[in-house]
């Protein structure tokens, strides 16, 4: 009864996970080694510490399963998680494209499955996100054997990785998470074996061998996999992070003497009972304060449950960023729609009057809020002034020059913007006919752009900078059906296109998640149908109202390039931003009152259910010239 509580109660915990990201993936397939396997063997097994007797505590994989709100169950069982603790590359990449799972001696797992490929016939939904880790085991058997055979041994196990991944993307995989493989030498296993003979120079060789590893992965990569969208999964730099970063976490750290042997507390391992590590005498399983949350390494090799939550947001992370990021545009977009937002009130004035110059100054309050992710908001104020012109008794033109902040409020990042943008206004007027429209160009500045995420309690803060633009165009056409001096009613048609860009630029300050941004292009093309109507209520009173279903015709999913800075893997891809409702309703409503000399104070308010709702509050006034 104890086993299935606590079971439940893990999965409870994973479930409510905050998740930061929308997840644009339908399945998590996993391949790779103890670091993956999440219960191949039976029994729920992981390779990390048990919460009670044969429970066993999440690991990375199961928290970036829940992070995306996917089922992560193992391949032995039917599922997708085909990671077998031990297993060496080659091994790995029989999971993948060769013989499959099969129990023997060396690797009595629960049962037996065909390879990955096999099951899903060779053809991997392009929604499907990959993660593969490998190459551990493989060193470790390397470091002890032969070292004139080191360099080869080496070579062959990362051409076996690159198969592996190379496979995968031959059947269409289009995300792929590759992880090197941590120092060795801060394992519990080698640490153990250079603190009780220093002279075998256990230590050095295990770096030297990872690196070597690490290294030809990276070039195989480049040489033989270079449209291959890898994302690369710095185990090596999280580890060397947390090993910085022991005191924080509340890890066990700085050299203890135990018996003859003199250890970093930092590679002491909670569980010895397996053999070839240094239990920790306090925080051990048989120490005096068992505790596996005070300790990195749960035995020779594999992460406690603290470690692995760790490595849970960053995996999570990796993919949440782009998704941060892409949010960019959405300021441009938003400084675009502003803009087309106050010269559309100001040509609404002469709509339906005699041809006017005037020259007007309007204040703009807008919120647009988005029904994606952590449900960001942007914000909008800014000020314009604008001069219309009269070119005959059916044209009036304009200029106008707006200045604006623009703002993005998002759980893990902090976004702002400025811009100064010019417009150019046109209306045409003829009998009952009218046409308004406006180009609007809007520059735009991103300074101080703050992404920040967490790594259990350590806040990270990655900052970069960068500028983008908007090109807008909006054009709206009606026919009035009322013909009257005071009172207008008019079916309308009309559209909106807003074409952006967001230039490149490279992060820092995120330590082990700093990445080289591409640039983003977005698009809107929104066609909008309604009725809009005018209507003088006094001398120096008019109202209006308009309302339009609209249908925004760009609305694919978009991915962003980046690349991570710490490493020497080429940029890949994620996806970034998922457009809002296709549909929608937008409505208008507002009037003005003429003070004196003509010149009039002017109301408008904005609204759309796009996503979860866009608010906006236009005050001006205008006076003719």
């Amino acid at each position: 009864m104890l086993k299935k509580t606590l079971a439940l109660s893990i999965a409870a915990s994973l479930m409510s996970l905050s998740v930061s990201a929308q997840s644009n993936f339908t399945e998590l397939v996993v391949f790779g080694d103890s670091l993956m396997d999440t219960g191949n063997y039976g029994n729920g097994l992981r390779f990390t510490n048990e919460t009670a007797p044969g429970v066993y505590a999440p690991i990375a994989p199961d928290f970036l399963a829940a992070g995306l709100g996917l089922e992560l169950v193992p391949a032995v069982e039917g599922g997708s998680n085909y990671g077998v603790g031990g297993f060496q590359t080659a091994q790995i990449l029989d999971s993948v494209s060769g013989a499959g799972l099969q129990p023997s001696a060396e690797f009595p797992i629960a049962g037996s499955r065909d390879a990955y490929l096999s099951n899903v016939n060779g053809q991997i939904s392009s929604s499907t996100l990959i993660l593969i880790d490998g190459g551990g085991n493989d060193l470790r058997r390397i470091l002890f054997g032969d070292p004139d055979e080191a360099v080869a041994e080496i070579g062959i196990s990362a051409a076996n990785y690159i198969q592996a991944i190379g496979d995968l993307a031959d059947a269409g995989a289009k995300y792929i998470m590759v992880a090197n493989v941590p120092d060795l030498a801060n394992t519990p296993a080698v640490q153990a074996i250079e603190a009780n003979a220093p002279a075998l120079g256990a230590a050095a060789g295990a770096t030297q061998v990872t690196e070597g590893y690490n290294g030809g992965v990276e070039t195989l990569a480049a040489l033989q996999l270079p449209d291959v969208n890898i994302i690369p999964v710095d185990i090596a730099g999280f580890i060397d992070y947390v090993f910085e970063n022991a005191d924080t976490y509340g890890f066990a750290n700085g050299d203890l003497t135990v018996g003859t042997v003199t250890l970093d507390q930092r590679s002491m391992c909670y569980d010895s009972s397996g053999g070839g590590c240094i239990e920790h005498p306090t925080f051990g399983i048989s120490g005096t304060a068992p505790d596996p949350r005070a300790l990195v390494f749960n035995d020779t090799l594999h992460p406690t449950e603290k470690t692995s939550e760790l490595f849970g947001d960053y995996l999570n992370n990796i993919i949440a960023a782009p998704q941060t990021i892409g949010l960019l545009p959405e300021l441009a977009l938003t400084a675009g729609r502003t803009q087309s937002a106050v010269s559309a009130d100001e040509l609404r004035r002469s709509r339906w009057g005699k041809a006017e110059g005037r020259l007007f100054v309007a204040g703009e309050m807008a919120t647009d809020e988005y029904d994606n992710g952590d449900s960001p908001e942007t914000e909008n104020t800014s000020i314009t002034v604008g001069r219309t012109f009269v070119a005959s008794d059916s044209l009036v033109y304009g200029l106008a020059l707006t200045l604006a902040e623009q703002e993005l409020d998002i759980d893990g990042a902090d976004i702002e913007s400025e811009s100064w943008g010019l417009s150019g206004m046109f209306g045409y007027r003829q009998d009952r006919l009218f046409v308004d429209t406006t180009v609007a160009l809007s520059v735009l500045s991103y300074d101080g752009i703050k992404r920040e995420f967490s790594l259990g309690v350590n806040n990270l803060t990655a900052e970069g900078d960068t500028d983008g633009h908007a090109w807008t165009v909006d054009s709206l056409a009606g026919y009035d059906l009322l013909g009257s001096d005071s009172w207008h009613l008019a079916p309308a048609i009309g559209v909106q296109y807003i074409n952006t860009t967001v230039d490149s630029y490279t992060e820092s300050g995120g330590e082990l998640s700093n990445y080289a941004w591409g640039e983003q292009r977005r698009k809107s093309l929104v066609w909008r149908y309604g009725v809009v109507g005018s209507g003088q209520l006094t001398d120096s009173i008019r109202v209006f109202a308009e309302v339009f279903g609209a249908e925004e015709q760009e609305d694919e999913t978009e991915s962003i390039s980046a690349r991570n800075t710490n490493l020497n893997f080429q940029s890949y891809k994620l996806p970034s931003f998922q457009a809002q409702d296709d549909s929608y309703i937008s409505a208008a409503v507002g009037g003005s009152v003429n003070v004196f000399n003509e010149a009039s104070l002017n109301l408008s308010v904005n609204y759309s259910d796009r996503g979860d709702g866009y608010e906006q509050i236009i005050f001006s006034y205008s006076m003719p010239m």
